[in-house]
């Protein structure tokens, strides 16, 4: 069994002689089978936790699994130590805005999951994020833009699982790694997706190939998925003519 500890509000596992986790053992067991974490409002986990028995500080580096499920946090501060989201941390809480530190290198299956009151999602400039796990930002259904990291090399399927008929995202990605389908898979959102110039020529599967606007990589090219039950290919269509170019887009190298 993983050594803990308690420092200020949370619970830490400890990894090895100098990291640590934020923990799953703070939990509320009371409203069933599935752990509730008991904290709420706006909290922040510190880079270094402390383990005033031992006297040994620890750099927080992971979230584990279900670590703040279910929660009632509104708002919360990420360590810049912070490597890997656990699966499920943040399920089912109470976020409306939420940056990821660029330290961030994976997000785990459910990481960011049915959170239903996020709004922004926001990875820091110089972000290293390399994977996102499978429904690793489902059923966010209030979120309405996303900006993913040229970095990322892994996205699993179903990413934004369960996002609903009324729900549209804007995806933008100005790296080169090949987004498919099932990325998108059981949802019933509709997503339209920007990706830059350098992102891989037919690669763009269910697409509108546009011409390319611009040779620098501040200006993306659109194509657009509509998820209903299935995945159409784009056409020319009064949808598709409505859509707005980005004069400019962050790019987060």
């Amino acid at each position: 069994m993983s050594e803990t500890f308690s420092y200020g509000d949370f619970v830490f596992e400890v990894i090895n002689s100098r990291e640590c986790s934020l923990g799953t053992t703070n939990l509320d067991m009371s409203n069933g089978a599935v752990a509730k974490s008991a904290l709420s409002g706006e909290v922040s986990i510190p880079n270094l936790a402390f383990n005033n028995e031992t006297g040994r500080k620890y750099k927080v580096v992971e979230t584990t699994k279900y670590s703040l499920r279910d929660s009632k946090i509104t708002a919360i501060a990420l360590p810049n130590t912070l490597r890997i989201i656990g699966w499920d941390s943040f399920y089912g809480t109470l976020i409306k805005q939420l940056l990821i530190p660029s330290s961030v290198e994976i997000i785990g299956y459910g990481g960011f999951s049915t959170i239903q009151s996020l709004e922004t999602l926001i990875f820091e400039a110089g972000s290293k994020l390399k994977e996102i796990g499978e429904r690793g930002i489902a059923a966010c259904n209030k979120l309405k833009r996303i900006v993913l990291p040229p970095t990322v090399l892994v996205m699993n399927k179903s990413i934004f699982y369960g996002t609903n008929n009324q729900c549209s995202i804007e995806v933008i990605y100005c790296g080169s790694t090949k987004m498919e389908s099932t990325i998108f898979g059981e949802s019933s959102g509709s997503f339209v997706v920007y990706v830059a110039n350098k992102y891989p020529s037919g690669a763009k599967f269910g697409t509108l190939n546009t011409n390319k606007l611009d040779e620098s990589n501040n200006v993306c090219t659109p194509f657009y998925y509509y998820f209903r039950r299935r995945l159409y290919t784009c056409k020319k269509s009064n949808y598709i003519s409505k859509l707005t170019y980005f004069n400019t887009v962050i790019i987060i190298s």
